[in-house]
């Protein structure tokens, strides 16, 4: 015999017997979960109690889909394990709503086609928390399914924009898809408070920031030990190929950024502007990529930065080709160590 996992009294879930699809309940700050092979839906629960997501599944995925973006789920993903191979299926979509997810043991997320694994649509929003670790893989892009791009591990996929993401704490690894970056893409906001962070870029994909001709409008950096690494033609932090490096700032935490070919390790894509990047503390590593990127900047073709870094933050930057280390065009800039 088969034993479900799911337990209604405990709000727990197992992605292994069906899609689960969180839903506003009819009263004001509650919810209901719909669950299972033969889909059942729970009675109203606060939305205060946390949903536990257990299971593996290669063909079952998450929905997040409240009445509107403001409106809370508390979810833990507790070793769960869902992943699509093929075709283009989000493993978990926050399609409306705001998600507080906990991580509890090692959980795995990978999309197909052109989804995100973990992907925030729109105005919606995912604060990221808990000790537990979260591998995010975006979608590989399939030319069967029409798309020209693949998704983000963690933000938006071609569908859809990446929303406000928040990183507080646990172990993430993110990464992007064809075209695509580890976290973002055209998200409003990026904010890493703490947490031990790996975020890779695909092919023209930042590690944080945008995908191929798309940009995150603010990237804020408080805390954490971040390792960003962009793919060929986009910055480690900031932009992907044609895209800018927009508002970025490191004010705490320990970061490591190496942009791929022509592209800054903070800055500018390739053909991006630099934007405004601020660094008021913490330890920063800068690289651009081969040929001719600056290390905190442009990436090659594109506009210089406005910079400015105080003397109490460690930063070492350095540049290949004919860019420089930090290229910048305002006259406040005050170095601490740059190489």
């Amino acid at each position: 015999p088969v034993f479900a996992a799911s337990n209604e009294a405990t709000n727990t879930f197992d992605i292994s017997e069906g899609d689960i699809t969180i839903l506003a309940g009819t009263a004001t700050n509650t919810l209901k979960v719909t669950y299972g092979a033969t889909p059942t839906t729970t009675s109203d629960f606060a939305n205060s109690q946390a949903i536990i997501i257990i299971g593996t599944s290669t063909e079952h995925k998450v929905l997040v889909n409240l009445n509107n973006s403001t409106d809370e789920a508390n979810i833990t993903l507790d070793n769960a394990d869902i992943q699509f191979a093929t075709g283009n299926s989000c493993a978990f979509l926050i399609y409306t709503g705001t998600v507080n997810l906990t991580l509890v043991r090692t959980s795995t997320l990978k999309s197909s086609g052109s989804y995100a694994a973990l992907q925030v649509q729109g105005d919606n929003a995912v604060t990221i928390g808990g000790s537990g670790t979260l591998n995010a893989t975006g979608g590989l892009y399939d030319v069967t399914d029409g798309s020209d791009s693949g998704g983000a591990g963690i933000g938006g996929g071609l569908t859809g924009s990446g929303g406000y993401i928040t990183i507080n704490s646990g172990t993430v690894n993110a990464y992007g898809g064809y075209r695509a970056t580890g976290i973002g893409a055209w998200n409003e906001t990026i904010v890493i408070n703490n947490g031990d962070i790996t975020a890779q870029g695909g092919s023209n994909g930042a590690g944080i920031g945008g995908g191929r001709y798309s940009f995150s409008k603010k990237i804020e950096i408080k805390g954490g030990t971040v390792i960003a690494t962009g793919g060929i033609f986009a910055a480690g932090i900031g932009g992907g190929y044609g895209g800018s490096g927009e508002i970025i700032s490191i004010s705490s935490g320990d970061v490591t950024a190496s942009g791929g070919s022509y592209a800054a390790g903070i800055g500018g894509g390739c053909y991006g502007s630099g934007g405004t990047v601020t660094i008021s503390g913490g330890s920063v590593k800068a690289s651009g990529g081969n040929y001719d990127g600056a290390g905190i900047g442009p990436g090659y073709g594109g506009a210089a930065a406005t910079t400015a870094i105080s003397s109490s933050a460690a930063v070492t930057a350095s540049a290949n080709g004919i860019s420089l280390a930090i290229e910048a065009v305002d006259s406040s800039l005050t170095v601490g160590s740059t190489a």
